[in-house]
C-alpha cells in the first residue's frame, strides 16, 4: 500500500471493497494493530495507536475470513477466555444478534455443545456466526468484519447485514468485502486497487 491517507469518523459504518489480492486485508490489519507499519502514523482520538493491541479489552471486535474455533463448546468459544461480568445476558445478546439462537435451540446440549476441532461438526455458517457472537460479546467500539458473510447464505447474510448496519449507534464499523452489493450499504466508501486507497 502506499500513500495512503483516509479518516475514520467515530459512529460511521465504512466500506472498503476492492478484487481478491489488492490490500483490503493489508489495510485493516495496519489500522487495528494486527500487522506492523513501515512508516506513517495510525492514530485514534488524537493519540498514536501502539503496535500492541489487547483484543481481552472491549476495544476492538474483528470478525475474520476464516472463523477459528477451539474445540470446547460454544459457550466457551463465544468467551474465548475472556472473563467477563454478567456472562449470561452479555452471551444471549451476542447469540441473539449473530442469529445463533434457533440453532442452539435445536441442539440437545445448547450453549454446552462441543464443536469439534475447529468446528468440524458444524456448517461454515454456524462457525461464523460463533465467530459474529464472540467478536460482539464485549460491545466493542470498533468492529471489523473482513469478508465475514463468506459462508453465510444469501438470506442469512442479508438478514445479518441488516442488523450490522443497525449497530453504529453503538460502534464504528469497518466492513472488508468484494461484493459491492454490501459496501453500497455503507456510509462511507473506500476502493483499495493497485496499492492505493
Amino acid at each position: 500500500l502506499q500513500n495512503v491517507n483516509l479518516r475514520i469518523q467515530r459512529g460511521k459504518i465504512v466500506g472498503i471493497f476492492g478484487k481478491t489480492g489488492e490490500g483490503k486485508t493489508t489495510l485493516i490489519d495496519l489500522i487495528i494493530g494486527l500487522l506492523k507499519k513501515h512508516s506513517g502514523t495510525i492514530k485514534l482520538d488524537n493519540r498514536i495507536v501502539g503496535e500492541k493491541i489487547n483484543f481481552l479489552t472491549n476495544t476492538i471486535g474483528y470478525v475474520p475470513q476464516s472463523p477459528y474455533l477451539i474445540d470446547d463448546t460454544i459457550e466457551n468459544n463465544i468467551l474465548f477466555g475472556r472473563k467477563v461480568k454478567n456472562k449470561k445476558k452479555l452471551i444471549n445478546d451476542a447469540i441473539k444478534f449473530s442469529q445463533l439462537s434457533n440453532f442452539i435451540k435445536t441442539l440437545p446440549n445448547g450453549l454446552k455443545t462441543i464443536v469439534g476441532n475447529n468446528g468440524a461438526r458444524l456448517s461454515g455458517g454456524q462457525k461464523q456466526r460463533i465467530v459474529i457472537a464472540r467478536a460482539l460479546l464485549l460491545k466493542p467500539s470498533l468492529l471489523v468484519f473482513d469478508e465475514a458473510t463468506s459462508s453465510l447464505d444469501s438470506q442469512t447474510e442479508n438478514e445479518l447485514m441488516k442488523e450490522i448496519l443497525r449497530l453504529n449507534k453503538i460502534s464504528t464499523i469497518l466492513i472488508i468485502s468484494h461484493k459491492f452489493e454490501i459496501i453500497k450499504k455503507c456510509d462511507v466508501k473506500y476502493l483499495v486497487k493497485e496499492s492505493k486507497v
